[in-house]
């Protein structure tokens, strides 16, 4: 057994050695390679003994044949200057002689020196003899001193057959050639058939081998191949359970083993990455469930991911359901919002959402925030409500409490200030300087408290719903100028440049005149107070697609980044920035004013380089709502 098993062992060795990868690829190629070097061979010795044929055609007998035809056409042109002679005109006879004696000798040298055909040599001898005792003759008869009759004995008894003979001669030296030229023709065409029925039989033979080597190919490398592609795809649609069969032992079948090794790593990774997740999503269900406020993840399509007790008992919220309606009003539109890129942050008790849980009114502040993979795009969204019904209701009891106090301390404050203004006025009696001093710095206080109590009265009432606007269309240039003549003195007492910047063409607005201004007189006031001797305020008004943004600029101290979210609530005021008089409440009102107009405020500022207030009102070319 152990011996069978080492035969075995070292036959699979050979055959892996003989029958790999690279060896198939080069037994193919290898095998076209040799069929186009046979074919190209082929091709280029049989076109060469056709071209061989070709050129004995052309080169050889055809230049004989031409010496032959020149010959007989000079000898001819000989014979006619002879004939010119006996006639009489024996200058006309030597021209003859002088233009057709060169021809002959020089295409009887050239047939010499181009004997190429068996019996040709003693014909051209033959006609040389010839030509040598025609050409003694010759003479003779273009003699003027020899009379008449004896030239004509000379033509016809000598020179009239050798010219026939010479004639003949060459017209047989022309006829051997033609023949020699059409049987090299016959040999030629004979040829071109030979190399066509090969070329044709290799042609064949070349393809059939082809097809071997490419079902071969196929069969050993392409077929193995397109089973591993299909595996892959299967593997890629989740189907790890796959094992590809190993016919071979070459480097696809090493692949092919490779490949189902990885497959069975996938198979147990996919075991225990279940088992992982299965433990985070209850480690992550059991955290949610601990948080006392509601918690919603929504995938990037709109669905329930996972929901906590909270969510689930306030809003009937299910894991897999899609973004409803009839469960949570609220939901689609934050949905919405995150999925057209903003992020809904809390904005304060007004954008609280109600909802009745058992019969009890409930508010939370909701926040919506998304979840980006590591190319910013959208993977899901997390919403979270918090519950503020006891801050809320702790906010209302403290605006009622500071809306009563400011009642009750309005009438007192106010009868103090007419018993101060009457003893500064020395109604009851003559003032020592002292006391002077101290009514006027009491009026000053007397005057700052009820200006606070009349701030919070306006804020309690506006924010209770108890102000009205009075609407009506103005221009932003009137609302300004209102805000801006006033305290335009006090600007230059403090040394500071006031420049009003109105865009052209800037519509008409919709605004309370009242109220309005007060906005524009609190930042102007602001603007005032925290800008330095020689810096510069700037007010504008500016148009945009719905509304109309006004703002206010200046050069002055700037606002710490940290407090920026803070500057318009109740009773703020920026640490280290401590100016005479304020409670700050003046950002506040201005905040409620502006959104009661259904407007919004904005603040923008860098510490040490000035800030940018501005608020938006909407244009009076559009219509206004109904519910406006």
């Amino acid at each position: 057994m152990p011996v069978a098993f080492k035969i075995r062992k070292k036959r699979e060795g050979f055959m892996k050695f003989v029958f790999g990868l690279r060896q198939k690829l080069i037994i193919g190629f290898g095998g076209l390679l040799v069929i186009m070097t046979i074919v190209g061979g082929q091709s280029v010795i049989l076109l060469s003994r056709l071209g061989q044929s070709i050129d004995v055609i052309l080169r050889e007998n055809y230049r004989s044949v031409i010496a032959s035809q020149e010959m007989k056409e000079s000898i001819s042109g000989m014979d006619d200057g002879a004939q010119f002679s006996l006639l009489g005109q024996v200058d006309k006879g030597h021209e003859f002689e002088v233009q057709n004696i060169p021809r002959f000798e020089k295409a009887l040298d050239i047939e010499l020196h181009n004997i190429t055909l068996s019996g040709e040599g003693e014909k051209v001898e033959r006609l040389r003899n010839l030509y040598e005792g025609y050409r003694t003759e010759y003479p003779k008869v273009l003699d003027k001193n020899r009379s008449p009759a004896e030239r004509q004995a000379v033509y016809f008894n000598t020179l009239l057959p050798l010219f026939e003979q010479i004639r003949n001669t060459a017209d047989e030296v022309l006829q051997m050639n033609q023949e020699a030229m059409v049987a090299a023709s016959n040999r030629a065409k004979e040829i071109a058939a030979q190399a066509t029925r090969r070329m044709y039989l290799l042609l064949f033979v070349g393809a059939a081998l082809a097809v071997i080597f490419v079902i071969f190919m196929g069969r050993s490398i392409l077929l193995p191949l397109q089973t591993l592609t299909q595996s892959v795809r299967d593997i890629e649609q989740g189907h790890l359970d796959l094992v590809v069969q190993v016919r071979s032992h070459d480097e696809l079948g090493q692949l092919a083993e490779a490949f189902n090794a990885m497959a069975a790593r996938l198979r147990e990774f996919r075991r225990g990455t279940r088992v992982r997740l299965m433990r985070t999503q209850q480690i992550v269900q059991q955290a949610l469930d601990s948080l006392p406020d509601a918690v919603v993840l929504l995938s990037s399509e709109g669905q329930v991911e996972m929901v906590n007790r909270t969510a689930t008992a306030l809003c009937g919220l299910k894991p897999g359901e899609p973004v409803n309606n009839s469960h949570a009003p609220w939901l689609p539109a934050l949905f919405k919002a995150i999925r057209e890129g903003h992020p809904v942050q809390p904005k304060g008790y007004e954008s609280t959402i109600q909802i009745f849980d058992h019969g009890q009114e409930r508010f939370f502040l909701p926040q919506a925030i998304p979840i980006l993979d590591e190319e910013k795009r959208l993977m899901g969204i997390t919403i979270v409500l918090a519950d503020v019904t006891r801050l809320r209701k702790l906010d209302e009891l403290k605006s009622g409490l500071l809306s009563t106090v400011s009642h009750e301390l309005r009438t007192p404050l106010t009868s103090l200030q007419m018993a101060v203004y009457l003893l500064l006025e020395e109604k009851v009696g003559i003032l020592a300087p002292k006391q002077v001093e101290l009514l006027v710095a009491a009026r000053e206080d007397i005057d700052r408290l009820l200006h606070i109590i009349d701030n919070l009265l306006d804020l309690s009432r506006i924010e209770s719903g108890r102000v009205r606007m009075e609407l009506q269309k103005m221009m932003p240039r009137e609302i300004i100028y209102q805000a801006v003549d006033p305290m335009r003195a006090f600007f230059q007492d403090h040394g500071i440049t006031l420049d009003v910047d109105i865009g052209a063409e800037t519509p008409g607005v919709w605004a309370d005149p009242a109220r309005i201004g007060l906005v524009l007189t609190n930042l102007l006031s602001n603007a005032l107070k925290y800008t330095p001797a020689g810096g510069s305020v700037r007010v504008g008004a500016h148009p945009e697609e719905e509304t109309v943004r006004f703002s206010v600029s200046d050069t002055g101290v700037g606002i710490p980044e940290p407090y920026l979210p803070r500057i318009f609530d109740k009773f703020f005021r920026v640490p280290d920035q401590t100016t005479t008089g304020g409670a700050g409440l003046g950002l506040a009102i201005a905040k409620e004013i502006v959104e009661a107009h259904g407007g919004q405020i904005e603040c923008q500022s860098r510490e040490g380089e000035g800030s940018t207030f501005s608020f938006t009102l909407r244009r009076a070319d559009k219509p206004l709502q109904k519910n406006s």
